[in-house]
């Protein structure tokens, strides 16, 4: 999950959860890349956003490569960390956790673009929403979701042919 207008239709689906991607998936797999547009105010806005209109629906933020954004993430409702960041997050201080940036819970230095909107303008509108997801930030959230498909689909691809060649 990328943006707000996927997050809406998640909570007009009754979903339980959403997993926002703070890094695009690309970081665990390219060594070099590091993701400009991390998406903690998201995970934030979309959580802000459900609790507004009594959703079930809950963030857990997912694709998280360092203590440091665990950390920009407190205050989110749910978190997956993978095993070595665990191992890492459990041998840092909270004491000594020092950040340039902040929470992204600090309302303070959030910027938040639909923190008014209802999305209820678009839900009912298929052909709307979609022109809303396709233009949220000028595309590159589609992208996001094509890279992600592509991702999960390559990996099935292989463990399907593990398993045939088993």
């Amino acid at each position: 999950m990328f943006c707000m207008e996927q997050a809406s239709l998640a909570a007009e689906a009754n979903c339980t959860y959403i997993a926002p991607y703070v890094n695009e998936l690309r970081v665990h797999f390219d060594k070099e890349f590091e993701d400009e547009h991390k998406a903690f105010n998201f995970c934030a806005e979309a959580q802000s956003y459900y609790q507004k209109i009594h959703a079930k629906t809950q963030v857990l933020a997912a694709s998280l490569t360092s203590v440091d954004e665990v950390m920009r993430l407190a205050g989110v409702q749910h978190i997956t960390i993978s095993p070595p960041l665990l191992k890492e997050l459990a041998t840092t201080s909270a004491d000594g956790w020092a950040s340039s940036a902040p929470s992204a819970f600090d309302k303070s230095h959030r910027v938040s673009p639909h923190e008014k909107d209802d999305f209820k303008d678009i839900i009912d509108d298929e052909s709307g929403w979609r022109l809303a997801f396709a233009r949220s930030r000028f595309g590159a959230n589609h992208g996001k979701l094509i890279q992600a498909i592509n991702y999960f689909s390559d990996f099935q691809d292989k463990l399907e042919s593990m398993v045939v060649n088993y």
